[in-house]
């Protein structure tokens, strides 16, 4: 459940125009172009954004550096604010809304420590819980430990929240350690965004020892530690992983959709199988329109505790409460007959038929029996 929604500021919450500044302050043209990219460029920004020294003594250094352009470098120091020109259009009207509606909101981002004065500046800053500043904690976006701060700061589970950023690469930053993310384009997108991504989130199913919800990038390492097992996938109809980056690869590409689930096991937290239903046009044996295709597998080490069964069961209920199919279908490798008394034993019934399934691994050698299970059951 998402609880906690994160902001950057630059170009989120407000807007900065350097190169409007830069006009004001320096009207010949040639000059402002030739400046520009002494002062707007990665190199001054990160040293500024970390700020392992004092902000005067920076630019101080910069202008031996660049002693061409030390009146205006000097005007920059001045008139800083000036830097940030407004509230991005319809954020505080957002972030208004959402606090109302119970969620938490925090900052995250790479800043000089002349960030205190724009925050001053601005009402939409008053709306937030907190905030981590770069230049504060010595360490930026993308670097992980600038996120784990946030989370240990603020006490926050970064699978409970989703972080806005104008930068794609501190997006992915954030994935990596469990935190979805939006790329900020504007309000509207924005938005639209969080809203199909907090309906994704809340697809989320709790039995008494599991918690099945979306697969993350954070997850491979464990996926790779059970799907690597060559009992595993051939019994579920897929290869054995070879690596994590293949482990990586499978959740981006064949994990991320509306319709599979990680099954994490509450006490450790840690993903130890998978969860979920093909709809009509996907499934791997003929299905009607309104049907499903449920399918999944746990962890060798787990095996025989139940945890097949208890999913199942609910993701049965999920998909004819939820998605309101009439009728589900499974099946299991004749070799495989455990995956067929777990279905068995959630309501399943035989229908009698075996099919060759080609898409799937070693497919074409080995049977699959079909099984069914009405709603009205």
């Amino acid at each position: 459940m998402i609880k906690n929604l994160i902001f950057d500021f630059g170009k989120v919450l407000v807007d900065y125009d350097f190169e409007a500044f830069f006009r004001k302050y320096i009207p010949d043209t040639e000059r402002c172009l030739a400046f520009t990219p002494v002062l707007y460029n990665e190199e001054l920004q990160q040293l500024l954004d970390r700020e392992e020294r004092p902000f005067e003594d920076i630019m101080e250094e910069w202008i031996e550096k660049n002693k061409e352009f030390e009146q205006e470098i000097r005007y920059f120091n001045e008139h800083y604010p000036e830097i940030v020109t407004n509230e991005v259009e319809g954020m505080y009207e957002l972030l208004t809304n959402l606090k109302a509606e119970g969620y938490k909101l925090y900052g995250l981002t790479n800043w000089c420590s002349k960030v205190h004065e724009t925050m001053a500046q601005f009402p939409i800053f008053q709306l937030l819980d907190g905030q981590i500043i770069s230049s504060e904690e010595k360490v930026i976006k993308p670097e992980p430990e600038i996120y784990q701060r946030l989370f240990t700061k603020f006490n926050l589970k970064p699978e409970e929240c989703i972080f806005a950023d104008d930068r794609a690469e501190n997006i992915e930053g954030g994935r990596r350690l469990g935190m979805d993310g939006i790329v900020f384009i504007d309000t509207k997108q924005y938005e639209r965004e969080l809203k199909e991504l907090l309906a994704t989130h809340q697809d989320t199913i709790e039995t008494e020892r599991l918690l099945l919800r979306r697969w993350k990038l954070s997850d491979a390492d464990a996926l790779y530690k059970y799907a690597c097992d060559p009992e595993v996938g051939p019994h579920a109809g897929w290869p054995p992983h070879k690596s994590v980056e293949e482990s990586i690869m499978i959740i981006r590409e064949v994990f991320t959709n509306d319709y599979t689930w990680a099954v994490v096991l509450k006490e450790t937290d840690e993903p130890i199988g998978c969860m979920g239903y093909y709809p009509f046009g996907k499934s791997n044996i003929e299905i009607g329109e309104n049907d499903a295709e449920v399918g999944y597998w746990i962890g060798k080490p787990h095996w025989n505790e139940g945890y097949c069964t208890e999913a199942l069961q609910a993701m049965i209920h999920y998909c004819y409460e939820k998605k309101n199919f009439q009728t589900i279908w499974s099946d299991f490798f004749i070799d495989n007959p455990a995956s067929g008394r777990v279905m068995e034993k959630c309501g399943f019934t035989d229908t009698g038929k075996e099919n060759y399934c080609s898409n799937l691994y070693h497919g074409e050698d080995r049977h699959v029996h079909i099984m069914k299970l009405e709603k009205n059951r």
